[in-house]
């Protein structure tokens, strides 16, 4: 897989305001305050979001992480507080986090946040406080246009046998599974894993193997459009390079931290996982940041990325209130 695939350089570039798949949302004056103007104008926006699932509020006044929050519970008033271990509270407020941490010289791959798992955030929201000195642009791609792009024989596959996600929380590295479950008993660990319909296995070294099954792709609840929403970039070992490959494998006997496959086990080719990658760069957009940025992006309907940068990058997140399955068409 060559590292320009890797590093999304081949996304396309749009100016908002020309690209119809995002809604831009402007201030009659200039620099009005977010926080004011939605107080007066939720109940239209949110009204329109059925057929805008991707928008943008550029110029207006959005001075901190607080003014963000208050502006965003005023069009999603149900926000997520916790995320796992990947939690990372922005200070003086409630609910907004900041972006997964992560080196600025590599990209992070497209996903549908926490679809690897049973419960996610109908929406996510960005907030541009400092945009990035070059780059650092947030990808975004439709998921139902990217199932067009997949040969049938891999939209098949995927379809009809579905993913498994493994982690492997091995003592000494990435998080301990005491953090991601925020407890210290093994029995509360089980009973979580049990409601949640994922299998764990404890290990000989005292860590823990979890694996949950999920769709690759499901229907939208509102449109019912197929849609191609998961994690397989964000965990399947192609993507990463051959000496992290090898150190990984020697540091875990043999096993990756991070890993999926097909729902019944069955390995994902890497050409396949090439061919996904592909596929996603071929189908998204991308545009710069302004300061004071806010994208409300329907997390079902698309996916996200973040492209590399050159540092100062200040970009933090909202996740409205996790569902299920159920709420699939």
């Amino acid at each position: 897989m060559t590292e320009e695939l890797l590093q999304l350089n081949g996304v396309r570039k749009v100016d908002p305001d020309a690209e119809p798949l995002i809604q831009v949302i402007r201030p009659s004056v200039p620099g009005q305050n977010l926080v004011e103007w939605l107080n007066e104008n939720a109940d239209d926006v949110r009204d329109g979001a059925a057929d805008h699932t991707l928008i943008l509020f550029r110029g207006f006044s959005v001075e901190s992480p607080a003014q963000f929050e208050e502006a965003i519970q005023s069009l999603v008033p149900d926000l997520n507080t916790e995320y796992g271990d990947l939690s990372h509270k922005v200070q003086n407020t409630n609910f907004v986090q900041e972006a997964t941490p992560y080196p600025p010289d590599r990209a992070i791959l497209f996903h549908n946040e926490a679809s690897h798992t049973p419960g996610w955030p109908e929406r996510i929201c960005f907030f541009c406080q400092v945009p990035a000195a070059a780059e650092g642009e947030t990808p975004i791609l439709p998921c139902d246009k990217v199932l067009d792009r997949l040969p049938a024989d891999i939209r098949t596959e995927f379809a009809t046998r579905g993913l498994r996600y493994v982690r492997n929380f091995i003592p000494g590295l990435d998080v301990p599974w005491e953090r991601f479950f925020a407890t210290t008993d093994r029995e509360n660990v089980e009973e979580q894993c049990r409601a949640n319909g994922t299998q764990f296995f404890w290990r000989e070294d005292g860590g823990l193997r979890i694996e949950t099954d999920r769709p690759a792709i499901v229907r939208h609840p509102r449109s019912g459009e197929e849609l191609f929403f998961n994690q397989i970039l964000l965990h399947h070992p192609a993507v990463l390079d051959e000496e992290t490959r090898e150190d990984l494998l020697a540091l875990c006997d043999g096993e990756f931290p991070r890993s999926v496959t097909y729902g019944d086990g069955t390995p994902i080719p890497d050409d396949v996982i090439e061919q996904v990658l592909q596929a996603e760069v071929d189908t998204a957009i991308a545009f710069d940041y302004e300061p004071g940025d806010v994208v409300v992006v329907d997390n079902i309907a698309y996916a996200h990325a973040r492209r590399r940068y050159t540092p100062p990058r200040s970009i933090r997140v909202l996740l409205s209130r996790f569902v299920g399955d159920e709420v699939l068409a």
